[in-house]
This record gives structure tokens, C-alpha cells and sequence, in this order.
């Protein structure tokens, strides 16, 4: 084999080498750029993550736009894009809590009845507190009398509410059933009385 021929052969290895090596930083290039990509756009469950409801606005981009541009290009059908955007709903969805309807209470002034129950001024009243008593330590012998104004007050409110359909007949239900051990239980604590002016305080069916 003379030299010429080794000469040409070793430029032909150098070259393909060099082109396989090009070949390779060029994929190198290609896979760097599509993960980019795919980060800058990735969803997360919840709040959609990039995927907002503002398209074109900064960096984000409303994910219809992009599963549109995907079917366009041929990249998926239109049915796998319909069946992407299902299954990222309804893990939305999942992800999404669940909590019952929950209106919450009526207020009523209930340190109007204590103070009338018991028969005592707001100083009074007031300062018993403060110094670490409990309604029930104050009540005395009319605790239960307490008890039962406070349960009256508010189911009277309750009616009222339902009346004025703020409240459904069925959350009344619920609610009513709750409010003698409520008030027990507020009536026997030690400390701040929840709700002293015209509020309820932590009443039935609230966290």
C-alpha cells in the first residue's frame, strides 16, 4: 500500500471521527435545549405551574397553546391532547380539597344575655374574666339558666337565618344539634370568652 493511499485513509478516519464527534455535541446541543424547554413550561398540579390562565403573559404559557402547537406539528394526535388536558384536570381536581358548604353561625350578642342572665354590669363581668374565671365559676348557681340562654339565643338566630335563607333547613339541623355542648363547654372554660360582643366565638362546625 504506498504512502499516498495510507495518507488518504488516516484524512478519511479523521474526518469521520471529527463528524461523528460534531454529530455528538450537535445531539449534546439538542437535548440541552429541549430540556429547557420542557422545565420552563412543566405544569405542577395545583396551581398549574407555568400553565396559567394569563397566555402570553411573561414566561408563562397557557398550556392549550402548547398541546395546540404539539398537534400542529404532528408531535401528538388531537386525542392525545384532549386526553393530557383530562388527566391534568381531574388531577387538579384530586389535588384540590374538598370542604363543605359551612356559613358559620349567625352572631347574636351574647354578653347582652350573660349580662342580663346573671344580672351583673360589664366591669363586673369584665374583671371576673380578666382575674381567670370561668362563666360558669361566675354563674354560680345559675350556670345551667346561662347555658340555656345562650343555646335559646342562638337557635332563635338559626330560625332567622333560615328564614332569610342564609342558611339551609339542614345546616340548621346540624348546627342546632351541636349548641347545648358548645356552650357547655364555653361556659365552663377558663379564660377570654370567643365572641363577648355580638359574635360567636368558635361555634359548631367551625375549625
Amino acid at each position: 500500500m504506498s504512502k499516498k493511499t495510507i495518507a488518504m485513509i488516516v484524512v478519511a478516519a479523521t474526518v469521520s471521527v471529527a463528524g461523528i464527534g460534531a454529530a455528538d455535541a450537535s445531539s449534546k446541543k439538542t437535548v440541552i435545549k429541549s430540556t429547557t424547554v420542557a422545565t420552563s413550561v412543566r405544569p405542577s398540579i395545583g396551581g398549574m405551574g407555568g400553565f396559567g390562565d394569563d397566555e402570553g403573559k411573561g414566561p408563562n404559557v397557557q398550556l392549550s397553546t402548547v398541546l395546540a402547537s404539539l398537534v400542529t406539528k404532528g408531535t401528538i394526535t388531537q386525542a392525545q391532547s384532549d386526553a393530557i388536558t383530562a388527566a391534568l384536570a381531574a388531577a387538579r381536581a384530586a389535588a384540590t380539597p374538598v370542604r363543605p358548604a359551612n356559613p358559620g353561625l349567625p352572631p347574636i350578642n351574647k354578653q347582652s344575655i350573660i349580662l342580663t342572665t346573671l344580672k351583673i354590669d360589664t366591669p363586673t363581668l369584665q374583671a371576673a374574666l380578666k382575674a381567670g374565671k370561668s362563666l360558669a365559676t361566675i354563674a354560680g348557681v345559675n350556670t345551667q339558666a346561662l347555658i340555656n340562654a345562650l343555646v335559646a339565643a342562638q337557635t332563635t338566630a338559626i330560625d332567622a337565618a333560615v328564614t332569610a335563607g342564609k342558611m339551609t333547613p339542614a345546616q340548621a339541623v346540624t348546627a342546632k344539634a351541636g349548641l347545648v355542648a358548645h356552650f357547655t363547654t364555653e361556659v365552663n372554660q377558663v379564660g377570654p370568652v370567643g365572641g363577648m360582643g355580638t359574635g360567636m366565638g368558635r361555634g359548631p362546625g367551625h375549625p
